[in-house]
């Protein structure tokens, strides 16, 4: 099992961790919702909306304000970006029809890519900045925090 490091090793991405936290809550939830026989649609819109309001926010946090000072062709950063495109693709698959294994492969798809960002590639990426990059990165993320509101339908307590 890979340990998750705590904010204090890595203070400059504290924002990225506080979203990991919310997206493994959110997988979490999914798994709950799953084992409790909640609807499918309402499960959609709560992934759905879950996309728009944190996902894809977080994306843009790790894709446009912290990877541009990193190696593009680094073999961490292409697999965070391969696995950010299997999440969007899923997700987009969801305006058709969606069945159980769908909602579980996304919980799953998320679950893996914030244990490997959090086990390789945050390390590795904090060892290669300097201080002073570290600081930068850390400015722009406070500038585009991810407010991902509150879901009122707590459906996967039921």
């Amino acid at each position: 099992m890979i340990k998750r490091p705590s904010n204090g090793q890595y203070p400059e991405f504290e924002p990225l961790f506080n979203g990991h936290s919310d997206g493994l809550q959110f997988v979490q939830q999914v798994r709950l919702s799953l084992k409790r026989g909640v609807s499918q649609g309402r499960l959609k819109e709560y992934c759905i909306w879950f996309w728009q309001h944190h996902i894809k926010p977080h994306f843009y946090q790790e894709e446009k304000l912290l990877m541009p000072f990193l190696d593009p062709k680094d073999e961490y950063v292409l697999a965070v970006l391969e696995d950010h495109e299997q999440i969007r693709n899923l997700i987009a698959s969801f305006t058709g029809m969606v069945r159980d294994m769908h909602f579980l492969h996304l919980a799953n798809l998320i679950e893996a890519n914030i244990r490997f960002e959090e086990g390789r590639f945050f390390p590795d990426a904090y060892i290669e900045m300097k201080p002073e990059i570290r600081a930068e990165v850390h400015q722009k993320l406070l500038q585009y925090p991810v407010d991902p509101g509150i879901w009122e339908d707590e459906f996967w307590y039921e």
